[in-house]
């Protein structure tokens, strides 16, 4: 990333939905990616996941909580996925993020919306919030587990927040004419055109490099979607690099960046950042807020002392 920092229940829970059946598929697969893990309490969310970032404070917001199944990645040998995950299970999280900015209330992602299982919304209530007090949503990119809760039945879940998401982005799954010809199965143009259309008055597009926040820059992070998006938060001299889902499982991915999930669109250009990202992240010290590490999601990269990968620390 030369640029990228310059710049269970599913069945049950598909039950409750009503949903179009392609989208009811998508859930299914994206919920696939998790093991039904027993739900972390949540009422520890505010003293565990909120952090000082300068002036900037960032919380943590559970999603939902799981593991993903190891048989979804790939690039290394079955041995080596053997040691590393020696249930056939990595932990993980869906989380999303609050940054509180310069008077603003700013959100990473949405997670899977309440109706899928996710419980951003009552998280965001441990802290006092509710959506309407949300100004402005970041989408890190368009896969269900992060912008399911965006709408519920047709309906913004944010009445009044102003939703930006990258114009590479935005043309490869908003586009009136969109296709995949890879046909990757993790792609579903109707779901994520119905997610964001309630806010079509107020749905703006970004470039890398551009400051979509105070204090929150949009970093190049392309690979995992095309137009795939980190966030650098930064205040007094402080850095937190919300990496969306440059990594998946940090138990694989961090001792061996070539290990990929099947949720990767381009898996050369992913791993490629990916390596780029961690490397950058442990020289220069700069933590990491991840939607898929473990809830809270925050912590630092450094070098692996045997030299193979990296190793990740929980806290700033």
């Amino acid at each position: 990333m030369t640029q990228i920092l310059k710049e269970k229940k599913t069945v049950s829970i598909i039950s409750r939905c009503v949903l179009p059946v392609r989208t009811a598929i998508m859930l299914a697969l994206a919920l696939a990616f998790f093991a039904t893990l027993p739900n972390p309490a949540v009422k520890a969310q505010s003293a565990r996941g909120t952090f000082n970032v300068g002036k900037i404070t960032l919380a943590s917001l559970l999603d939902h909580p799981g593991a993903h199944d190891v048989k979804l990645f790939s690039g290394a040998s079955p041995e080596v996925m053997k040691a590393l995950a020696p249930t056939g299970q990595a932990a993980s999280s869906i989380n999303a993020f609050l940054v509180q900015t310069n008077g603003k209330n700013v959100l990473i992602d949405t997670g899977l919306g309440a109706k899928s299982g996710g419980e951003l919304v009552r998280n965001l209530a441990l802290l006092g919030l509710s959506p309407a007090d949300i100004d402005i949503i970041l989408i890190t990119h368009m896969h269900f587990d992060h912008s399911g809760g965006l709408s519920v039945d047709g309906k913004a879940v944010y009445p009044k927040a102003v939703l930006k998401i990258s114009d590479m982005e935005q043309g490869f799954w908003l586009a009136p004419d969109a296709s995949d010809p890879k046909k990757n199965p993790y792609i579903d143009f109707k779901a994520a055109q119905a997610a964001v259309a309630p806010y079509a008055d107020r749905l703006q597009a970004f470039s890398f490099g551009d400051e979509v926040a105070p204090g929150i820059t949009a970093m190049r992070a392309v690979g995992h979607t095309p137009g795939h998006t980190a966030f650098m938060i930064e205040s007094e001299g402080s850095k937190v690099l919300a990496w969306g889902d440059t990594v998946h499982a940090i138990a694989l991915q961090l001792p061996y960046p070539e290990i990929y999930p099947a949720y990767d669109y381009d898996p050369v250009a992913a791993t490629a950042t990916r390596k780029t990202v961690l490397e950058k992240l442990s020289t220069e010290n700069i933590p990491v807020a991840g939607v898929h590490i473990p809830y809270p999601g925050v912590g630092r990269i450094t070098a692996a002392p045997n030299g193979r990968g990296y190793t990740f620390t929980p806290g700033l």
